[in-house]
C-alpha cells in the first residue's frame, strides 16, 4: 500500500492536469486546487532542503577530518544563510525606490556639460547590499571563470582525430571567424565574406540539428509521462524494501 498508493495519486494527478487542456470546465477547479497544493508542497520541500544543507554543513564543520578550506567553506556558507534569512524576514524582499537629484557629466556633446539627472535608489537594505553589491558580483565572477572551463573544453573537443571532430572544428573556425571584423578582412582578399557563411550555419545548419534535438527531447518527455501515468516509472517513490 506504501507504494500504490503514491502511484495512484500521481497517475490521477497528471491525468486531471492533462484534461484540463481539453476540458478546462470540467477539471478548471480541480486543477486550481492542484496547483496551490504544489505551491504549499514546493514551500515545504524548500524548508526541508534548507534544514537538510544545513545540518550537512554542521556536520561537516565540527568533523576533525574536514578540511580547513572546506570548514571555512561551510561556515560562509551557514552564516550567509542565517543572515540573509533574518535580513529578509526584517527588511521585507520589496524595494524601496526613492529619487534623489544627482550631478551628471553629459559627454556626448563637444563640451562636456553637467546636467541634474532624477535617479531612483533602492534604499531596502535586502535588495541594495545583499543581491545588488554581493549576490550580483558573486554571480558575474562565477560566469566569468566559466569561460576558461569552457575555453578549455573547446580546446580538447576541437581535436581533428576523425571525420566528426573534423568537421566540428571547421565549423566552429568559421562561425568564430565570422563574428570578428578580422575574418572578413582576411577572407575579403579571396573574394569571400566569412560573415554570411558563418550566418548560414548558425541560421541554417544549426537551427535544423537544435529542432531535431528539441523534438526528441519532447519525444523523451512523453515517454516519461506515460510510465509515469501508469507506474511503470518508480523511482520517484524510493527503492522497494
Amino acid at each position: 500500500m506504501k507504494r500504490e498508493l503514491p502511484l495512484f495519486i500521481t497517475a490521477i494527478t497528471g491525468l486531471v492536469i492533462i484534461f484540463n487542456y481539453f476540458l478546462p470546465e470540467v477539471t478548471g477547479q480541480i486543477t486550481e486546487i492542484i496547483r496551490k497544493w504544489v505551491i504549499v508542497i514546493s514551500s515545504f520541500a524548500i524548508i526541508l532542503g534548507i534544514l537538510n544543507l544545513l545540518i550537512i554543513s554542521l556536520r561537516k564543520t565540527v568533523e576533525p577530518i574536514t578540511h580547513i578550506d572546506d570548514r571555512i567553506a561551510n561556515i560562509v556558507l551557514i552564516l550567509s544563510l542565517i543572515i540573509t534569512i533574518i535580513i529578509g524576514m526584517v527588511y521585507k524582499v520589496d524595494p524601496n525606490y526613492t529619487s534623489e537629484f544627482k550631478l551628471v557629466l553629459d559627454k556626448s556633446s563637444v563640451i562636456p556639460l553637467i546636467n541634474f539627472e532624477v535617479q531612483k535608489v533602492d534604499n531596502n537594505v535586502f535588495t541594495s547590499v545583499i543581491f545588488y553589491s554581493i549576490y550580483n558580483p558573486l554571480s558575474a565572477a562565477m560566469f566569468s571563470l566559466l569561460a576558461f572551463f569552457i575555453a578549455s573544453a573547446s580546446y580538447r573537443a576541437f581535436r581533428a582525430r576523425n571525420m566528426e571532430a573534423t568537421l566540428l572544428l571547421l565549423a566552429a573556425s568559421i562561425v568564430i571567424l565570422g563574428r570578428v571584423p578580422i575574418g572578413d578582412y582576411l577572407f575579403g582578399l579571396i573574394g569571400l565574406k566569412i560573415s554570411v557563411v558563418s550566418e548560414y550555419i548558425t541560421a541554417v545548419i544549426n537551427a535544423a540539428a537544435q529542432r531535431a534535438i528539441l523534438i526528441a527531447v519532447g519525444i523523451g518527455t512523453i515517454i516519461i509521462s506515460l510510465k509515469l501515468l501508469f507506474g511503470i516509472e518508480k523511482s520517484h517513490i524510493g527503492k522497494s524494501e
